[in-house]
């Protein structure tokens, strides 16, 4: 008690010398409301409404990736009761395939009730039975030629297996929290990262505020006090230090958990120190990502996320940039560990007698096909790692241009989210057939600032 009465002091004080977190937010819950026929929302706040919350999640973008996808393969609404009420045709998510329309009756209330069910049993963890379930009705639709069905639930499959396959490991305790202590020259941060349902909800960095001369144990103790008054404990905590440390810690998560039985623990060997690493690592990339200086911890990063054997010595960018169709110009940017290599920047002019204007994938053609001449010719090096700003046509154009030259170059394409947000991007790979979508981790931010710089240096030209 005394410990919680002292945080809420220097809340209100705020004296010099203690600590300060950013860590004041109200996490993301996905949020299936409890009605005649329930939605599915993000939700911040006191959890005290009608429903079932699900969460918490570090990210907001971890909570829509995850809700797009469960409206895939679920069909449940998202849409306010009002609109709800009074639409008297399905709604442009139902022609996605992403909501089953239960506004104008295209699904019954009980088959609706039943979806809303399975997407709740998905989200405590018990995906196995539903999948199988689900691969079963599949395989015996294709047998009756029941072939729309059959797509139908091929499609949900895939929905759900895309959130297994971005956010799940069997080998870590289902319910935890992990925290590691970062220290750079700007201050102190603490990294954390979080699972719930036996699922992997990412890792996320917060800054510790007036902490130069505090301590590690000073930095958590704030920490804890301020989130687990909060939020619920999870019944595991992993934490990045010594003995001595996790001791202390767990006496602050007696005060806080009124009884709950929390392991506190500091693993030394398996799954558990290997998650640490990996988050203390991510922290450690994005901060110096940040501070734009020693960029090979993101480097190394965009080698593991890529799945490359080494991180890439030397990473290239393209971007096109053009004036109404007219006056086309392409940026080459390019990006080392210890910064921009402004020697081998390069603008190519486009010869627009060549294609159509605004045809995007011919003057992707051209511009490689160009790149590759100067490869080839050794008045530019080959790129450990080319990236082009687009999506899968983009870089099939970028692919078909170099296999021509015979060229060996590897490519990565960016597409933008919705919200043109680093780190919400999709990459599709020269090397392999699936798109990822990693989120914001720091191999992201390292394609993102070649990418601007690209896009700024094709700009240039223009004006």
């Amino acid at each position: 008690e005394a410990l919680v009465l002292e945080h809420n002091l220097i809340k209100q004080l705020k004296p010099r010398y203690n600590v300060m977190l950013k860590d004041a937010k109200s996490y993301p819950y996905i949020w299936i409301t409890e009605e005649r026929f329930p939605k599915l929302r993000l939700y911040r706040g006191d959890r005290n409404k009608p429903g079932a919350f699900f969460g918490p999640f570090p990210h907001v973008r971890a909570v829509h990736e995850t809700i797009k996808q469960l409206q895939i393969a679920f069909g449940l609404r998202d849409c306010d009761d009002t609109t709800f009420q009074h639409r008297t045709r399905p709604c442009l998510k139902h022609q996605i395939g992403r909501c089953a329309a239960p506004c104008v009756g295209l699904i019954s209330e009980s088959a609706y009730r039943e979806q809303v069910e399975a997407a709740k049993r998905f989200l405590r963890g018990e995906d196995e039975t539903l999948l199988a379930r689900w691969e079963a009705e599949m395989h015996q639709a294709a047998e009756r030629l029941a072939f729309e069905r059959a797509a139908i639930l091929r499609d949900r499959i895939r929905a759900l297996r895309t959130i297994l396959e971005t956010a799940d490991d069997r080998a870590l305790p289902p319910d935890a929290d992990a925290f590691a202590v970062v220290r750079t020259e700007t201050g102190a941060f603490v990294a954390i990262g979080m699972r719930r349902q036996a699922r992997d909800l990412g890792s996320y960095v917060v800054r510790a505020q007036q902490s130069a001369d505090a301590s590690d144990a000073e930095v958590l103790e704030a920490l804890f006090v301020d989130r687990y008054q909060r939020e619920p404990l999870p019944a595991e905590i992993f934490i990045d230090g010594p003995d001595a440390l996790a001791a202390r810690l767990k006496r602050v998560v007696r005060l806080l958990g009124g009884g709950k039985r929390v392991r506190v623990h500091n693993p030394k060997r398996g799954e558990p120190f290997e998650w640490l690493a990996r988050i203390r690592r991510s922290a450690e990339a994005m901060l110096a990502a940040r501070r734009g200086k020693d960029l090979r911890p993101a480097f190394a990063d965009l080698a593991e996320m890529l799945g490359l054997d080494a991180p890439p010595q030397t990473i290239a960018a393209l971007d096109n940039a053009h004036m109404g169709g007219k006056w086309m110009v392409a940026g080459l940017a390019w990006l080392a560990a210890d910064g921009p290599v402004k020697d081998l920047y390069r603008h190519f002019r486009l010869n627009k007698t060549r294609f159509a204007a605004g045809d995007d994938y011919a003057g992707m053609r051209e511009v490689c096909a160009r790149l590759a001449a100067e490869i080839e010719s050794g008045r530019l090096p080959s790129p450990d790692l080319l990236l082009i700003d687009g999506g899968r046509g983009q870089l099939e154009a970028a692919m078909e241009a170099f296999a021509r030259a015979g060229v060996a170059v590897r490519l990565v394409a960016a597409a933008k989210g919705k919200t043109r947000k680093a780190g919400e991007e999709t990459l599709y790979l020269g090397w392999r057939h699936e798109a990822l979508r990693p989120g914001a981790r720091p191999g992201m931010l390292v394609l993102a600032r070649v990418r601007d710089e690209a896009h700024r240096f094709a700009g240039r030209y223009l004006h």
